[in-house]
């Protein structure tokens, strides 16, 4: 399996477990640009205000496999979701799990 084909694979892992929470999630193959997978919460009425940027943001995601990032591609989607309202975030494999980081403000986010 090529690195190509081992990173799609991982997007679509992504994608099926945001789905699984009822995200609707636009996976853009073969991008190879700042942003993986867009993902969007259905509306939300309630308001948790430790949750409320998560809850109601798109999200932009770069998915990484073994947590191998490059500071210059997350400034970039970092720089793209503040200027569309969205929340960044840094979907990555490492050995015991898939972690899910908010870059606005580095915390490990709960899925």
């Amino acid at each position: 399996m090529t690195s190509y084909s081992k990173g799609a694979s991982f997007e679509r892992k992504i994608k099926k477990i945001l789905e699984a929470k009822g995200m609707f999630v636009v996976r853009s193959a073969g991008s190879k640009g700042p942003v993986d997978p867009v993902a969007f919460n259905k509306k939300y009425d309630g308001y948790l205000p430790h949750l409320h940027e998560q809850l109601v943001s798109p999200w932009l995601i770069q998915v990484k496999m073994l947590g191998k990032v490059r500071g210059e591609e997350l400034g970039i989607l970092t720089r793209l979701a503040m200027e569309y309202g969205a929340l960044p975030v840094l979907a990555r494999q490492l050995s015991h799990g898939i972690q899910f980081i908010n870059l606005k403000d580095m915390m490990e986010m709960v899925i």
